[in-house]
Formats: C-alpha cells, sequence, structure tokens
C-alpha cells in the first residue's frame, strides 16, 4: 500500500483533504485499496458532503472538518485478486495548543508590611478541553532577595521588598498559564 502524501497533524477547526493510496501486488494483476476513517471517539467521519467515509475507495481525496481534539484513525484496507488483504493503519494528530484560564477571583494588595501573611485568593479556570477539575494549579513566590519557593495557600512577608507571586496552571496536553502579580512589604 502506497500513501500519496500523508498527514500527521492537523489544526482543530481546519478543513483538509485527506491523504489517498493504492496497492501494487506483484502476483495478482488487480489490488483496490478502500479507506475508512474515525474520530479519536471511534465515529466514522463524514466527509464535507455529508457521506460516511466508510471502506471508500482510497483513491480518491476526501475533505473532513477536523471538530474533534486526539488522534484520527486511517485504516486503509488493500485487496488483491485472490482476497488477500493489508491493512495499514496510520493516525491524523489534533493537538490542543490553547493554554487554560486563569483569574484571581480577587486581587492581591500592591502593599503590605513586613510580617504580613497574605493567603492566596480562589482560582477561576476555564480549557477548550481539559475539565476544570483536571486543571493542575500551584503557586511560585519570587521574594525579594531572588529566591523561589512553592507555596500552597498562603506566604509570609518576612523581609522588606518586591514579592513576585505567579499563578500558574497546566491543562492535559501540557499547554500552561502564568498570573503575576506583585506586591511590596515595607519594613518597620
Amino acid at each position: 500500500i502506497c500513501i500519496h502524501n500523508p498527514l500527521e497533524t492537523a489544526m482543530h477547526g481546519a478543513t483538509i483533504t485527506l491523504p489517498t493510496a493504492f496497492a501494487m501486488d506483484v502476483l495478482a494483476d488487480h489490488a483496490t485499496v478502500v479507506v475508512t476513517v474515525k474520530t479519536p471517539d471511534g465515529n466514522v467521519v463524514k466527509n464535507t458532503d455529508g457521506k460516511e467515509i466508510s471502506k471508500l475507495d482510497a483513491e480518491k481525496p476526501y475533505r473532513i472538518k477536523i471538530e474533534q481534539y486526539g488522534n484520527y484513525s486511517l485504516e486503509f484496507v488493500a485487496t488483491d485478486g485472490t482476497n488477500t488483504t493489508r491493512t495499514i493503519v496510520t493516525a491524523i494528530r489534533v493537538s490542543d495548543e490553547t493554554a487554560p484560564e486563569v483569574r484571581l477571583k480577587k486581587a492581591i494588595p500592591a502593599s503590605h508590611k513586613v510580617g504580613d501573611k497574605i493567603t492566596f485568593p480562589e482560582l477561576t479556570l476555564s480549557d477548550n478541553v481539559t475539565d476544570v477539575e483536571k486543571i493542575v494549579t500551584w503557586v511560585n513566590v519570587i521574594h525579594p532577595d531572588g529566591t523561589m519557593t512553592y507555596e500552597k495557600d498562603a506566604v509570609e512577608l518576612k523581609v522588606e521588598g518586591v514579592y513576585e507571586i505567579r499563578f500558574q496552571a497546566l491543562d492535559e496536553a501540557g499547554n500552561i498559564t502564568f498570573v503575576t502579580t506583585k506586591t511590596y512589604a515595607e519594613g518597620e
């Protein structure tokens, strides 16, 4: 089986032309190839004309709209004149490249006193693919001396200077978002 213009990746929302394929056989004078295309959730894909791409002639180009993230499966099955078959399965990967959105439910005041403890505000999270409960979050604080610490719920401002607080969110595809705020701790 020979696949013309194989396609490994596609962008969500794009309309693409699927690769075509043909087959050759040294013992039989005739070989045909059919193609079946399935979405990442296992359903047969319809071309832009509304026809299911299931065991259709693989030598013809079909256009589809990419509507799901994940791997679209392309199964090419060649059959020769003696009804011997060979199957090749390829995939078109559709990756999520959009980072999650992160918002602080309330702002952190711009100034404090040394010794104050800042309790971090709750975050509002959203993502185009990953469920909110599956988004991983954490907070890093860069202290006035340049050291960075991981903090869970709060940070104590022990010395005078600027503290940079970074709220971070990671979706299942590995996209990350940073929301950074700064506060100044004034000495006594």
